[in-house]
């Protein structure tokens, strides 16, 4: 009886000191503990598998990134459940004792939804974390907890990067006197996350500073110390990051962490004193530490510095070298390394091997890199570069060819077979030595290993009695012969004679003469083959001649736009252009070669070349526009600006149609037509309003403003695309006999990149190998244990007769659906057991799943997947 009293006494409706007692021991420790711990535990596992880079400034919070934070979904998950369930059972939100106002009477209460706030945005969910935080802020308002919420909207807007809001929240909490001290610490972390994002180096130096002075857990100091040192470094203040990098190796730091404070302090001191030899040797001395075995590329790396700062090239590419090959795990080392390899090279320059490393830096630089576009636009024009002189070199040798007599010719390309095939044998004759080799070693083993076999049985003894020589013998057999049956003639392929028992030489010479024989009856014939293949693309007409001058033509006078635009080499631009019109005086880029040449040699202050190549077009070409431009120089600038405002007003209208905005699209262009009269984009305008047409208007609409752009935009790449749209829509009427004004190839399908629409993720495999059920069962496992708190509908049927589909709907736009396939299709959980299975993956929105649907083409849907999903990444 006084059990069920005590029990009804502990209504949540009832604020008395038993209820309060009762259901906050229930909010604490029967949810709230146990969720913290997940939570906690999440949070240490996201921050061990954060991936620093120390060639730019540090984050100030380890929270990785969207594909590591899935690995902490189910705790999150857990811990939002567990602390749902105590809100549900433990709030007592009810009315105070003076009856006027509603209030929390659990003290624990508050704490699990900001728990349930802290989750989501770990989670990376930041709307519904923000609403979880508003809300506290709302009901909580007088509270001390309301500061907690508050901070960690700070936190969020920082992470969404809403720079408004994240400064209007700081300004907020920075003026409130009743800020409590304990979250302080974390209030400056915050501060300075937002500076560093918005680039403040002023701001994030003083906020730094305080948050330093309020960490009491020293790794998490000597983390914001580093970042400290970093920005005084970027700022040129060399001292100062020296004596607080060294502060870092003092404060028992992380490993990581400390020793890169130690090769940072040796960098930065280098560059305050002249003496080097002490930061050299202590540098090598790390090297020669074998706890900084997995850190030998950033030691030379590090080396290679200082290396170029005196002036010594060939010791940094050494060092630099020795950094690549160190660099096993630390692939963004690696890539830093290539980097200065081809800002070496290209420095000198020698643009071929600058090519070559900066191809490799972009092989292993991850996007993220702040400096990635302009490296990747270095890369590739670079690769331009190098493309267009390998043109020239490979059509003059062509042309050389085609100056010989027949006999020349032939025995030209006769002695290029016969060095092939010498450098092939010498290549088989390698591979037989050291074949050789190893077998002779083995042998060698063998021998000094025969003795007692009663004797060191196991260890060492007579062949077929140790069993580690056994195997090695058995691995290099299969190796050389793969797994051959246990019957006589083993060795032959083909069984059709027996042939007494042979050494493995004497079976692999018979075999070789047998080949050679049979590759040998038309040896004349072979031959003239090989001499057509190698004639094939020699210019041996007129003709081809002319071809053949077009494109060394076209690459001298790309080569001097990339030397004059890109590079700013103009001495390598000036013999690009005079060599194309010294060799072919009438080329049709005489004029603009002309016309560069003058603004070159204006640059570099070369009156007199300049007023001859002035005087050439003023005197030649009167009438030409170059003409025009040497005469009102104000043109130039004029042209220039106007081009760049036209570019930015199509980004914009492009934009707008990705995003779905048809009908601005629409007016857009209108516009453009009013605004840039007779534009060179004029052509693209108008396809983007045909496409806008075809999203909001009937399909007849849509054929007739295809064929208008068809019709007005022959020569223009629109036309290909938009004939390509208008083969489809003949394909879905049934017309048989197409479209005169479209082509007979069907290689596109008019899909449309959405990325604020709903997604569905599709996986489709072979309908007869795989059971569908399996890989649906593996696939809501998936979704259970990562978005457990979501619903979404999975469903399987036949694609056709030989393929299964496997859908699932839905993903609210293109960010979310992209997290979940970075996800699902690296997991092993699901896909492992699948992985010699052909299967595709990928995201549509339901507009394009209909198309997909009825069309049931893959391979077209997959290529535009890849060139607009994968491309956005």
């Amino acid at each position: 009886m006084m059990v069920m009293i005590i029990v009804a006494g502990c209504s949540v409706k009832k604020n008395n000191l038993v209820s309060r007692t009762y259901h906050g021991v229930l909010a604490h420790y029967n949810g709230y503990w146990n969720a913290e711990n997940k939570y906690n535990d999440g949070v240490a596992q996201l921050a061990k598998s954060h991936e620093d880079k120390y060639d730019r400034i540090l984050s100030v919070y380890q929270y990785g990134d969207a594909n590591k934070a899935k690995a902490i979904y189910p705790a999150m998950d857990d811990a939002i459940k567990r602390v749902s369930l105590v809100i549900q059972r433990q709030t007592m939100y009810i009315k105070d004792k003076s009856g006027k106002a509603y209030h929390e009477h659990n003290k624990w209460i508050p704490k699990n939804w900001l728990l349930v706030g802290k989750c989501r945005f770990m989670k990376r969910e930041y709307f519904n974390a923000l609403e979880t935080f508003q809300f506290m802020g709302g009901r909580y308002g007088k509270d001390e907890i309301r500061y907690d919420a508050f901070l960690m909207m700070l936190k969020t807007y920082n992470e969404m990067a809403y720079v408004s809001e994240s400064d209007n929240m700081i300004d907020f909490l920075k003026n409130d006197p009743a800020f409590p001290k304990r979250l302080k610490a974390d209030f400056y972390s915050s501060c300075a996350n937002y500076d560093l994002m918005t680039k403040d180096y002023e701001k994030a130096v003083n906020d730094l500073t305080k948050a330093i002075s309020f960490t009491k857990k020293r790794a998490t100091r000597a983390r914001l110390t580093f970042i400290l040192a970093q920005i005084y470094q970027k700022q040129g203040d060399n001292m100062k990051a020296e004596q607080l990098y060294d502060k870092v190796t003092r404060m028992n730091a992380p490993y990581e962490l400390n020793f890169n404070a130690e090769i940072n302090s040796a960098v930065v001191s280098q560059a305050n004193s002249p003496n080097s030899d002490k930061i050299k040797k202590k540098l090598i001395k790390m090297a020669k530490d074998i706890k900084n075995s997995d850190y030998l590329d950033q030691i030379y790396y590090a080396l290679a510095g200082i290396e170029l700062k005196e002036g010594n090239t060939k010791g940094a590419i050494d060092y630099l070298h020795k950094s690549i090959g160190a660099s096993l795990k630390n692939t963004n080392q690696k890539a830093l390394s290539y980097l200065e390899l081809g800002k070496i090279y290209f420095d000198r320059p020698e643009y071929k091997p600058a090519q070559t490393y900066y191809d490799s830096t972009i092989t292993f630089l991850t996007k993220d890199h702040p400096d990635y576009p302009i490296i990747l636009n270095k890369r590739n024009t670079l690769t331009k570069l190098i493309k267009n002189l390998n043109i020239i070199a490979y059509e003059d040798s062509l042309q050389r060819v085609a100056g010989m007599s027949e006999a020349e010719r032939n025995k030209f390309v006769d002695d290029i077979l016969t060095k092939e095939k010498e450098e092939k044998d010498e290549a088989k004759r390698k591979e037989k030595e050291e074949k050789d080799k190893n077998a002779n070693t083995i042998l060698s083993n063998n021998t000094n290993n025969n003795k007692d076999p009663n004797k060191d049985v196991g260890a060492g003894g007579w062949y077929f009695y140790n069993p580690a020589t056994i195997s090695f013998g058995y691995s290099e057999f299969l190796k050389k012969w793969g797994n051959r049956k246990n019957e006589d003639d083993w060795r032959r392929s083909s069984k059709q004679s027996n042939l007494n028992a042979a050494g493995a030489d004497e079976l692999e010479s018979a075999d070789a003469e047998v080949k050679d024989t049979t590759n040998s009856k038309d040896s004349t014939k072979s031959a003239t083959a090989m001499r057509d293949k190698y004639m094939k693309n020699v210019p041996t007409s007129d003709k081809l001649m002319e071809a053949s001058n077009g494109r060394i033509i076209e690459a001298y006078y790309t080569i001097g736009l990339i030397y004059k635009e890109q590079f700013n080499d103009y001495n390598e631009a000036i013999k690009a252009f005079e060599t194309l019109d010294k060799r072919f005086p009438n080329n049709k880029f005489l004029v603009p070669t002309y016309y560069n040449l003058y603004r070159i040699n204006l640059t570099i202050k070369n009156q007199e070349r300049a007023d001859y190549y002035k005087n050439l077009i003023l005197n030649k070409y009167p009438e030409s526009e170059f003409a025009r431009l040497i005469k009102n120089p104000n043109a130039v600038e004029d042209a220039q600006n106007s081009e760049k405002k036209l570019n930015e007003y199509y980004e914009n209208t492009y934009e707008a149609y990705l995003g779905g905005k048809y009908p601005m699209v629409i007016e857009r262009k209108f516009l453009a037509d009013s605004i840039f009269p007779g534009n060179i984009l004029k052509p693209k305008f108008d396809y983007l309003r045909t496409l806008s047409i075809g999203r909001t208007r009937d399909l007849n609409v849509f054929e007739t403003a295809l064929k208008n752009i068809v019709q007005d935009y022959p020569k223009d790449s629109v036309s290909v695309q938009a004939k390509q749209i208008l083969d489809y829509i003949n394909k879905i009427k049934g017309n048989t006999n197409g479209s005169q004004d479209s082509t007979k190839t069907n290689n596109s399908i008019p899909y449309a990149f959405n990325p604020d629409s709903a997604q569905y993720y599709v996986v489709t495999f072979p309908n007869k190998t795989v059971e569908a059920i399996k890989v649906k069962t593996k696939v809501q496992s998936y979704l259970s244990k990562y978005y457990s708190n979501s619903t979404f509908d999975v469903s399987n049927f036949l694609l056709d007769a030989n393929t299964q589909i496997i859908v699932v709907k839905e993903f609210g736009d293109n960010t979310k659906g992209m997290d979940f396939y970075n996800g699902i299709v690296t997991n092993d959980e699901v896909f492992g057991d699948y992985k010699n299975i052909q299967m595709s993956q990928f995201l549509i929105d339901a507009p394009n799943y209909n198309i997909f649907y009825g069309d049931k083409d893959l391979t077209k849907y997959m290529a535009f997947f890849t060139s607009n999903y994968l491309k956005s990444k």
